[in-house]
């Protein structure tokens, strides 16, 4: 019966071994498409953030030597944004991913960050996007102000607003297709290994 007993947990073991040497390798190329978007993300974070420390800076020039309210205004937007953005992807990438021997814990934080990085892409425009061509329009229609507070906004100072607007469309398309064509594939195989693992274990 002890012999049996022996007999059986080897062959536990040995299947268990199978099984996470199986789910290793399945997992390569996920791992590959992990750190190749993290890659990405990396990349494009760095841009925000360094952009951001450049101008405010100027922006805080510009704020104090403002001519009227409503381009300090604009002005006092542009800073949040500058110092919101930092923090906003510094946050959705302080979560940090061990690639130690539990496969699952590795896939449930993988998860767990690459949630953070859609919801990030998918409020962008809300949180970045609004923000910024609201300051813009302050700033340029505070600069058509007269003595009188009336706003002179020109023919091509409209123009000018419905490009920015183009533009910012454009921005929340590709970030929208940016979440769904790889993060949201990304998730869904995440999401996959666990449910192997989880029917192994």
């Amino acid at each position: 019966m002890m012999f049996d007993d022996l007999k059986q947990e080897w062959q536990n073991e040995v299947t268990q071994k199978n099984n996470d040497a199986s789910l290793a390798f399945s997992s390569e190329p996920l791992a590959r498409e992990v750190n190749k978007i993290d890659a990405l993300v990396k990349k494009q974070n760095i841009i925000e953030i360094s952009a951001a420390i450049l101008f405010l800076p100027f922006i805080v020039y510009f704020l104090l030597n403002s001519e009227n309210t409503v381009q300090s205004i604009g002005y006092s937007i542009w800073i949040y944004v500058c110092l919101f953005t930092p923090y906003k992807l510094v946050k959705a990438r302080m979560i940090k991913v061990k690639k130690d021997n539990n496969m699952k814990n590795y896939l449930l934080m993988e998860k767990q960050r690459t949630l953070e990085q859609l919801d990030l892409l998918r409020t962008f425009v809300w949180w970045h996007i609004i923000p910024i061509l609201l300051g813009l329009l302050l700033i340029s229609a505070g600069a058509t102000m007269d003595e009188t507070g009336t706003l002179h906004i020109s023919f091509s100072l409209k123009v000018y607003y419905l490009l920015c607007t183009l533009a910012s469309i454009g921005i929340y398309i590709y970030n929208k297709k940016m979440a769904e064509n790889k993060f949201k594939p990304l998730l869904d195989k995440i999401n996959q290994r666990l449910d192997e693992i989880q029917g192994m274990s």
